[in-house]
């Protein structure tokens, strides 16, 4: 009988357990698709490419006069860098087009 009312105690604290957890997931899910709705689509940064990285590049933020500054010093680094045979052709066509969206809004 002991035996029995120790499963029911356990079998209750695994349902609370699994609520709460439910619960804390369901919170999380909240905050993260309030934080995707304040942060824009358009406001996000070009993350840095594997080659920008190993460069030691840094990406500011902040405003949006910061943000087109911040992507004109990438532009003309892989500029320079592709000039010498070395850099990511790919990545400086999205940050031109990143530069270009952010000038028109």
């Amino acid at each position: 009988m002991a035996f029995k009312m120790k499963n029911e105690g356990i079998k209750k604290i695994v349902g609370e357990l699994r609520k709460a957890s439910k619960t804390h997931a369901g919170q999380a899910d909240r905050l993260e698709s309030m934080s995707a709705m304040k942060m824009k689509k358009g406001d996000k940064q070009v993350p840095l490419s594997a080659y920008e990285k190993k460069q030691g590049t840094e990406i500011t933020g902040g405003s949006k006069v910061e943000k087109i500054n911040d992507l004109e010093d990438r532009i003309e680094f892989l500029q320079s860098d592709l000039k010498e045979g070395k850099g990511d052709i790919a990545q400086l066509k999205i940050l031109r087009a990143k530069l270009a969206q952010l000038k028109k809004s």
